[in-house]
């Protein structure tokens, strides 16, 4: 609820929100450039050809996109960022924020 108050009213001390380390520890293995994975896929249904690695890569696209969902209503903030590393999405905000210190510790 909100009340009135004026320059006489003594107001509470703003109480600054706690840090949260924004970064994931850095990622490790293979990397999919996601721009290129929808690009292809639009270009295969164009088509009209069977690329059944294509088919892969997307199926895992899906389960990474559920992972993201269950990980970020569990309160895992870092999952936005692996999900970001590991589609290559972002790279150079990240190297960015990465030397600020807004990593998770290790």
């Amino acid at each position: 609820m909100l009340r009135y108050s004026d320059a006489t009213t003594p107001q509470p001390a703003a109480q600054a929100a706690p840090a949260v380390p924004l970064l994931a520890k850095e990622h490790q293995g293979m990397r999919v450039d996601y721009s290129s994975l929808l690009q292809q896929a639009a270009n295969a249904l164009v088509l009209g050809g069977k690329a059944t690695g294509l088919a892969e890569m997307l199926r895992q696209l899906q389960g990474h996109m559920t992972e993201l969902g269950l990980r970020w209503y569990a309160s895992d903030t870092a999952v936005v960022d692996d999900f970001c590393q590991l589609y290559c999405i972002g790279r150079d905000a990240r190297a960015a924020l990465a030397t600020q210190g807004a990593s998770h510790d290790d």
